[in-house]
């Protein structure tokens, strides 16, 4: 592959890798929110700010707990181009 074709390549993986965080912190940014607002009101943690510091990583991998929504069609997508290009080789 040339070297044009390989920054283009990188190109469009960076889009679709942007596009498939985006996607994700839509979804997860609601259900952060959630989690927050239950750990102030039972009072998990001393103030709001512990609180969004303790959820700050909601929704990323931890653990052996996965990642959310690397399932949703735009990771997909980044993923399967990702891959597509380790076939070609």
């Amino acid at each position: 592959m040339s070297l044009a074709a390989d920054n283009d390549r990188e190109q469009t993986q960076r889009k679709l890798d942007a596009a498939c965080e985006q996607a994700r912190e839509t979804r997860i940014a609601p259900l952060r929110q959630k989690k927050i607002e239950a750990c102030v009101q039972s009072g998990e943690r001393e103030s709001r700010e512990a609180c969004e510091t303790e959820y700050s990583h909601f929704g990323q991998r931890a653990g052996k707990r996965p990642a959310m929504f690397y399932d949703i069609p735009e990771c997909v997508k980044a993923f399967e181009f990702q891959n597509s290009y380790r076939q070609t080789d």
